[in-house]
């Protein structure tokens, strides 16, 4: 669900998630900070909308 809303993203939140696909791939803690950083880049009502969507992938995995 997420990562399907990738299509019609914003330059900073294809950057989140390109780090997330990144991260997916290959968990580490370096893809980890690279996930967050480009997560606290976006403006907060956009983090609000991406962390309940996380929540709702997690919950749905």
């Amino acid at each position: 669900m997420l990562l399907e809303s990738c299509s019609d993203s914003t330059p900073a939140e294809a950057l989140l998630c390109r780090a997330l696909s990144s991260w997916l791939a290959a968990p580490s803690t370096k893809n980890e900070l690279y996930v967050w950083s480009c997560f606290l880049a976006l403006p907060a009502p956009r983090v609000t909308e991406l962390r309940t969507m996380l929540r709702e992938t997690v919950a749905g995995a």
